[in-house]
């Protein structure tokens, strides 16, 4: 159920995220340099994959930039303190078991047990959607890098690389991700993702420990509990 309504939601992102990705590793081959096929053809090439990467970068704004508007931003942030207060929510009520252990009863452990498979999976969703949008996030910088790139082995060639160094150098610009309007730039609560990848980096293994130590205890001080009524009941 929790999947499901994760997908309900959040599934047409996801598909466009696939979309985009597709489409990003596949440019390069619909707007090849040409480098091989004289001056003219090289220019016109340089030509038509600058716009095609702006007609690109346009369709790119109008799916992801314009889903995170203000409505999109007030519906994520509603989702995020709702998820961070389940977890306090899920943190207390281990601790009070831990706690209390004489009212560990089948129904409160399911209650716990249902809180925890619930934010487990929200998080395990929550992380693959953030995974496929850094995956699209460097494949459209892999446009801008495989680009400049080429310019290695077009600097022995005898073509004019006036047209192509400009175009190189705006993109390199556009897509530099340091400005807030910088090409394609997806952010998550206001954050760029790349932000949020060194916050997880920095901050995950202490978060993930601080979730899973109780839970650990829990299980240890349940089946303690359990044990302990096992040998009554058997005198």
């Amino acid at each position: 159920a929790v999947a499901w309504f994760f997908f309900f939601m959040h599934g047409p992102l996801l598909d466009a995220f696939a979309r985009y990705t597709l489409e990003a590793d596949n440019f390069a081959h619909r707007y090849p340099l040409c480098a091989g096929e004289g001056q003219a053809r090289f220019d016109a090439c340089v030509a038509a994959w600058h716009g095609g990467l702006l007609r690109f970068e346009q369709s790119f704004e109008a799916a992801f930039r314009a889903d995170l508007g203000a409505d999109s931003a007030l519906l994520q942030r509603g989702s995020f303190f709702i998820f961070f207060g389940a977890i306090i929510t899920l943190l207390g009520f281990m601790y009070d078991n831990i706690i209390a252990l004489n009212t560990l009863t089948p129904r409160r452990i399911k209650m716990w047990v249902t809180i925890l498979l619930v934010v487990v999976t929200w998080s395990a969703l929550g992380l693959l959607t953030f995974r496929r949008a850094r995956a699209l996030e460097f494949a459209c910088i892999g446009i801008v890098n495989q680009f400049r790139m080429a310019l290695g082995h077009l600097a022995t060639s005898d073509l004019e690389l006036t047209r192509f160094r400009d175009v190189a150098t705006f993109w390199e610009k556009r897509a530099d991700g340091l400005s807030q309007d910088a090409a394609f730039d997806l952010r998550l609560l206001g954050i760029p993702l790349g932000h949020i990848s060194t916050y997880l980096q920095y901050y995950g293994l202490p978060i993930a420990t601080a979730v899973i130590t109780p839970v650990v205890k829990l299980v240890v001080s349940i089946y303690g509990v359990y044990q302990k009524r096992s040998i009554v009941s058997q005198k």
